[in-house]
């Protein structure tokens, strides 16, 4: 095993990452390389081996599932044989199930997140992951200590003679009692009565039952010694019967274990309190949320679970560093604090071993706190409660002499009846946090039950999709374009469908913004825009014509590094010129990031690839921006077409938009056309293209191609 011959430096900055989803990889080593780490990446049991070998990762960043290997398996072996014990592997998974989770702790992993991950939280996790990965290898150095202590040194043993009622202890046990000869017919009591009050008790059970049945016991608990110090103690003893068959003596052995007590306290601290503000975390919570309220239950009481975020939290880190971050968090923490002092009932029977009850205070993680209390009142009396606590939170907050206004976004579930048990509880209370933020922020959303059915109908989807590419369930139509000027079909529009063998066919309303989420997009719209290509050059094979393909570009596409590698490698494994790709991009793509955008399309434009603006109209774009684009068209967005000859707004926007456009030399497509009077006003402003019903609907690829070998620019050809 490595470990017995592998020199692990605990000052290491170089990482390991295994995976081979390119779009988490790119994410990944970018948000860690500006975190001051050295990234590498291996392939392959032996190159991984090899990797080991010569750069001493301080931690491995595993992303499963594997096209490879089994995920769960490499999570095993590196653990059991290519790693140290000391060093930690942070498995990032698109599963988040609990038997997912559960798996991959038992096969070694020491934390566990889900994507899409957060680019800019991810360093701090993993500076996290190493200051625990230090501070257990530091417990484990302790612990080892004490163990070969233990084996050398002598046990305090104690000899009770119960006729005679005297009590013997060898030097070692006075020493650890801190007993300094003590009396034989006394030492029993004055052993007794230094056992700490809140133990005494369970320890004279313990020594009476073990006579009674005459048996042996092993216990641990404290005793506070003459001077006020406090020691725990790991005790065993035995019954020795006389010659009547009855209890004569008691021999026991007592052992310090402070020290480990310590540890283990230590190694608790970590894994169920966060570091930041001294809160539960959220493994705190899942582990013993149900015990801390269900004595409630049993009163009548109603708890309530409120999750609040921060709103635009990383503006802070990003602004004022991550110590003001976390100065503000603690802050928070410290408010919540105060507030729920005045929350909730005390019950006795709701207080956990570590002083923890109800209301509760946890910090699930990044700008995420939980509250948990209750009440007797209606469900607006628990969101008075949660607009008193935006109130307080949104006082300003004084850092490094700046003034710092902060508001929040607020979930509020009940308990059990928004999630029966802890993780759906909690689940379902981010969840309703989650749509606060969408909403606006600054407000307080309670959850509502219909949810858990599209979060359910999520769920499968995202699990089928993660199948469909590899499968072959997706299909592309494709939707005419129509030149007014030429009165021909000048191209068309690549539009992807799935079709599934169970649930049908199903729309990419629904499966694109799950694709978005779980980072599946990037792998769909590469299928998309090879599909489209090959079958442009089978086309441009049969004579159909020099029309050219639109294909839609998403988010996460765009920021990929290499995009415009991809673009050509595809152009010239399918022979089909450049200028026969249209790339559609939104307004909001465009606009995320300026100078990288326009160097991306620039490349793509100087090799004839041509570059169009979806949707315009409905972003926030400045339009001194616009102009430095290299952009060949603009489509105005179906919204504005709707009722153009009707609406005198709409009929407004689209003239300016085609005026604008062709000042800028532009080309101008109005999306979902369908109505004649639609064609002729837009045929009057000079509009140059027509996408829509008027025409034909989105066409398999064999219709679409009869499709242009019929049409002669009447809308009697149009598509049922």
């Amino acid at each position: 095993m490595l470990s017995s011959r592998y020199d692990h430096s605990q000052s290491s900055r170089t990482l390991l990452l295994l995976g081979d989803d390119d779009a988490l990889r790119s994410t990944a080593c970018r948000a860690l390389e500006e975190a001051g780490f050295e990234v590498v990446e291996a392939q392959g049991l032996a190159m991984i081996r090899d990797r080991i070998r010569e750069c001493c990762p301080a931690a491995v960043l595993l992303d499963l599932p594997m096209r490879w290997t089994d995920g769960m398996d490499l999570c095993r072996n590196l653990r059991q044989s290519l790693l140290p014990k000391d060093v930690p592997i942070l498995v990032v998974s698109e599963q988040t199930d609990l038997e997912t989770i559960r798996s991959a702790y038992q096969a070694g992993a020491t934390d566990f997140v889900t994507k899409p991950i957060h680019p800019d939280l991810l360093g701090h996790r993993v500076e996290y992951l190493l200051r625990s990965a230090r501070a257990l290898s530091d417990l484990r150095t302790i612990q080892n200590r004490l163990a070969l202590a233990q084996r050398v040194a002598q046990l305090g043993y104690w000899e009770w003679d119960m006729k005679a009622n005297r009590l013997y202890m060898s030097e070692t046990c006075q020493r650890i009692l801190e007993m300094d000869n003590p009396d034989p017919e006394g030492a029993l009591h004055q052993f007794l009565g230094m056992v700490h009050p809140e133990d005494r008790r369970k320890v004279r059970r313990a020594l009476l039952a073990s006579i009674e049945r005459k048996q042996d016991f092993h216990m641990n608990h404290r005793v506070l010694l003459a001077k006020g110090a406090e020691k725990y103690l790991g005790h065993e003893a035995c019954v020795q019967l006389g010659e009547d068959g009855e209890p004569a003596r008691v021999m026991g052995l007592v052992q310090d274990t402070t020290e480990r007590w310590k540890a283990e306290a230590r190694v608790r601290q970590l894994a169920y309190y966060d570091s930041v503000t001294g809160l539960p975390n959220r493994a705190y919570v899942l582990e013993n949320l149900a015990q801390l309220l269900d004595p409630f239950l049993a009163l009548g009481a109603q708890p309530v679970l409120l999750c609040i975020g921060l709103d635009h939290f990383r503006r802070i880190n990003n602004t004022l560093g991550f110590q003001a971050g976390n100065r503000v968090l603690q802050i928070v923490a410290e408010r919540l604090k105060t507030a729920s002092a005045t929350l909730g009932h005390a019950h006795p029977q709701a207080i956990e071993e570590d002083g923890v009850a109800v209301p509760m205070i946890a910090r699930l993680g990044g700008d995420e706190f939980l509250l948990v209390f209750t009440h007797t009142g209606s469900l607006e009396a628990a969101k008075q409660t949660s607009k008193d606590l935006a109130r307080i939170l949104a006082e300003p907050v004084m850092i490094e002499g700046r003034e710092i206004s902060l508001t929040s976004s607020m979930g509020l579930g009940l308990y059990p009846q928004d999630g029966n048990d802890p993780e759906s509880a909690l689940g379902n209370t981010s969840a309703a946090m989650n749509l606060a933020k969408k909403r606006g922020r600054n407000m307080c959303q309670v959850f509502e039950r219909e949810w858990s059915q599209k979060a359910q109908f999520y769920l499968t989807i995202e699990s089928e999709l993660r199948h469909a590419i590899e499968q072959d369930q997706f299909i592309l139509h494709y939707q005419p374009k129509v030149h007014l000027g030429r009165n021909r079909v000048q191209g068309m529009e690549a539009l992807v469908r799935w079709v599934h063998p169970k649930l049908g066919t199903i729309s990419p309303v629904d499966f694109i913004p799950i694709a978005e989420q779980c980072g599946l997009i990037v792998p769909l719209g590469t299928w998309v825009l090879r599909t489209a290509l090959e079958q442009m050059a089978a086309w441009n094979a049969e004579g159909l014509g020099d029309l050219c393909v639109s294909v839609n570009v998403s988010g996460a596409q765009l920021q990929q590094p290499g995009l415009d590698s991809l673009v050509m490698e595809l152009l010239e494994s399918t022979g089909v010129p450049a200028h026969q790709l249209e790339l559609e991009l939104t307004e909001g793509l465009l606009m995320e990031d300026t100078d990288r955008s326009i160097a991306l399309l620039s490349r793509l434009t100087q090799q004839g690839v041509e570059i169009s603006v979806d949707d315009f109209g409905t972003g926030y774009s400045s339009l001194s921006y616009l102009a430095k684009f290299p952009l060949s068209t603009i489509k105005v967005d179906r919204s504005f077409v709707k009722g153009i000859t009707t609406n005198r707004g709409n009929a407004a926007i689209v003239s300016a938009t085609i005026a604008l456009a062709h000042s800028l030399r532009l080309q101008v497509v109005a999306e979902g056309v369908e109505e004649q009077p639609e064609l002729d006003f837009l045929r009057g402003l000079r509009c140059d293209t027509i996408q829509g019903y008027y025409y034909s609907k989105p066409l398999p690829a064999s219709e679409f191609a009869s499709f242009v070998r019929h049409f002669d620019g009447h809308s009697r050809l149009r598509a049922a």
